[in-house]
């Protein structure tokens, strides 16, 4: 099997490639729109191309002597329906039959209500429009795929964190300066995944033999607060959460930029503090039954390993971290 992989440039396109190449396969071809993003692919001796993701032919091409694609790349709202046809196309063109397409859970909003799973409704009532063109690609790549008879998976990971992720990154900083701040007292469910949780997940879609045509929330397995998750930040940062700062109670019917407006100013980016009014623990039960979904890491040594890295990042080389 050789796998090609597109958007290989990105947070969780590195993340497969050094998995498959440091573990056990498949072979890769690193697909990205151009010769920069591939750098960090050319780390490893494998096969990387350029393409035009939403055009047909040059798609189509980069996709030559592989058998699956898994697509990892984000997008400009108005790209995204239009890259899923371009997507179904380019794949029967080259004969692939096999498609792993990386959504997200924000298709059910920030704040999906008790109850939400793969089988919900989705709606195109989305504040933020990227959300809602979310919607629309994963409509169009399951009509696309069901008119070319392609075998499509579409994974819908929650929140995902690890090393060099956005989300590590900004909480540390956020520590550092005791900014960070929790809403609600921090009851709120932190819906998150683990990045080689969700690598894991993909790994499974590529042989998986029921679950296409379908869609699969993808997720941690502990049910965690917000309070849970950004006092193990902490412990991991400094052994200390005297810098999360608690902004008391928000309406939960006010607008993210209403949290902008407590007396203690936020680090953590707008969509971050709407999500901690989630009160719904995504469920992973259907990739759990259908593919096989187990998240081999823990939440523990998930945050530890992901403070390891930024330490390491910010110049601390110690054997601990």
């Amino acid at each position: 099997m050789k796998v090609a992989l597109i958007g290989a440039g990105g947070f969780v396109g590195a993340r497969i490639i050094e998995s498959f190449q440091l573990g056990e396969g498949p072979s890769l071809t690193a697909i990205g729109r151009h010769p920069a993003e591939l750098t960090s692919a050319a780390r490893f001796a494998i096969d990387t191309r350029v393409a035009d993701f939403l055009n047909v032919e040059s798609l189509a091409r980069s996709f030559t002597g592989c058998s699956v694609v898994v697509h990892a790349a984000g997008g400009a709202p108005a790209d995204l329906k239009r890259g899923a046809t371009v997507l179904c196309r380019a794949a029967t063109l080259a004969g692939v039959r096999r498609i792993v397409y990386l959504s997200s859970a924000d298709v059910h909003g920030l704040c999906p209500p008790v109850g939400t799973d793969e089988k919900s409704a989705l709606h195109p009532r989305h504040v933020d429009e990227t959300h809602h063109a979310l919607v629309q690609a994963e409509r169009q790549l399951f009509t696309e795929a069901r008119q070319f008879g392609l075998a499509t998976f579409a994974l819908r990971p929650a929140l995902v964190y690890g090393p060099r992720s956005k989300v590590i990154a900004q909480l540390a900083s956020a520590l550092r300066k005791e900014r960070a701040g929790l809403i609600q007292n921090g009851d709120g469910i932190c819906n998150c995944v683990y990045i080689d949780n969700l690598v894991a997940a993909v790994r499974l879609t590529l042989r998986a033999k029921t679950g296409a045509g379908a869609a699969f929330l993808i997720a941690d397995k502990e049910t965690l607060t917000w309070r849970e998750f950004f006092h193990a930040a902490a412990s991991e940062f400094s052994s200390s959460a005297g810098s999360i700062l608690s902004l008391g109670e928000v309406p939960a019917d006010s607008s993210p930029s209403a949290a902008d407006e407590a007396p203690a100013p936020l680090a953590l980016p707008p969509d971050l503090i709407a999500r901690q009014r989630c009160t719904w623990k995504l469920p992973i039960a259907r990739a759990a039954q259908e593919l096989g979904y187990e998240p081999p890491v823990p939440f523990a040594e998930a945050m530890r390993r992901s403070f390891a890295w930024w330490r390491f990042a910010q110049g601390e080389f110690s054997v601990a971290a």
